[in-house]
């Protein structure tokens, strides 16, 4: 009993060790094949995009983005070490002011 696309109305069970209790319907091995050849072609028209498609951005500004990004780094990260003294040396003067 086969349709008019190749597909068995009827699957066979699997003989294998890895997948014992799943059914696979009897598909012509062509469809696989194409499915593979999908899968390339996406794959090549990926690389193709992102070769002739896709705006990189300049060497010069992505080097001055990254200073910048890195002086506001250094930056934030000073003024959470400033907080965190702060704070530390309230909450240490509390805590003796508490324990006299």
């Amino acid at each position: 009993m086969s349709n008019k696309n190749g597909f068995s109305s009827v699957g066979r069970a699997l003989v294998s060790k890895t997948r014992c209790r799943e059914f696979e319907p009897l598909n012509p091995c062509s469809l696989k094949v194409s499915q593979m050849a999908a899968i390339i072609n996406y794959i090549k028209d990926s690389f193709e995009e992102l070769k002739n498609n896709v705006t990189w951005t300049p060497r010069a500004e992505l080097q001055q983005s990254a200073v910048v990004v890195l002086v506001f780094s250094i930056l934030f990260s000073l003024a959470i070490w400033g907080a965190d003294t702060v704070l530390s040396g309230v909450v240490q003067a509390y805590f003796n002011l508490i324990n006299g």
